[in-house]
Protein backbone atom coordinates (compact mmCIF):
# COMPACT_ATOMS: atom_id res chain seq x y z
CA UNK A 1 0.00 0.00 0.00
CA UNK A 2 2.68 2.47 1.01
CA UNK A 3 4.83 1.62 -2.02
CA UNK A 4 1.85 2.21 -4.30
CA UNK A 5 1.19 5.62 -2.71
CA UNK A 6 4.83 6.66 -3.12
CA UNK A 7 4.84 5.53 -6.74
CA UNK A 8 1.66 7.50 -7.36
CA UNK A 9 3.12 10.62 -5.75
CA UNK A 10 6.30 10.31 -7.82
CA UNK A 11 4.27 9.79 -10.98
CA UNK A 12 2.14 12.85 -10.29
CA UNK A 13 5.25 14.91 -9.57
CA UNK A 14 6.75 13.87 -12.91
CA UNK A 15 3.45 14.61 -14.65
CA UNK A 16 3.27 18.01 -12.95
CA UNK A 17 6.76 18.95 -14.15
CA UNK A 18 5.96 17.71 -17.65
CA UNK A 19 2.85 19.93 -17.72
CA UNK A 20 4.88 22.90 -16.45
CA UNK A 21 7.54 22.42 -19.12
CA UNK A 22 4.99 21.87 -21.90
CA UNK A 23 2.99 24.90 -20.73
CA UNK A 24 6.04 27.16 -20.66
CA UNK A 25 7.08 25.93 -24.13
CA UNK A 26 3.55 26.57 -25.38
CA UNK A 27 3.58 30.12 -23.97
CA UNK A 28 7.02 30.90 -25.42
CA UNK A 29 6.07 29.42 -28.80
CA UNK A 30 2.64 31.04 -29.20
CA UNK A 31 2.86 34.27 -27.16
CA UNK A 32 4.55 36.42 -29.88
CA UNK A 33 1.87 35.45 -32.39
CA UNK A 34 -0.92 36.17 -29.93
CA UNK A 35 0.58 39.53 -28.98
CA UNK A 36 1.02 40.41 -32.64
CA UNK A 37 -2.59 39.40 -33.29
CA UNK A 38 -4.01 41.50 -30.44
CA UNK A 39 -1.60 44.41 -30.62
Amino acid sequence: MMKNITFSASFFRELFWFVVMAGSWFVVWYMPGLLQHYY
